[in-house]
C-alpha cells in the first residue's frame, strides 16, 4: 500500500508522541507499505520554522535525511 504522509504525522512519528495512534504507527512501519510526504510539506515546515512557530530539535536538513533513510520517500510538487 502507497501511504502519503502529511507534516503532523511525520513529525509525531519521529518524536514519538502519542498523538500518532498506535493503528497509524504500524502502518507507516509496515515495510510492505511505502511512505511519502509531499515536497510541499517539507515547504510548509520550513516556512514555519523560519516564523518561529514550529521547532525540530533538529535543523530540517538533518531532519529530512533521516525521514529519507528511513525509507519515507519525498514527492516532487
Amino acid at each position: 500500500m502507497r501511504i502519503l504522509l502529511d507534516s503532523h504525522t511525520l513529525i509525531w512519528l519521529y518524536s514519538g508522541n502519542e498523538r500518532l495512534s498506535p493503528k497509524a504507527g504500524e502502518i507507516i512501519e509496515n515495510t510492505q507499505n511505502e511512505c511519502f510526504i509531499s515536497l510541499a510539506s517539507v515547504w510548509e515546515m520550513a516556512i514555519k520554522i523560519k516564523l518561529g512557530k514550529m521547532n525540530l530539535g533538529v535543523s530540517l536538513g538533518n531532519f529530512i535525511e533521516d525521514v529519507t533513510e528511513n525509507g519515507i520517500f519525498i514527492l516532487p510538487v
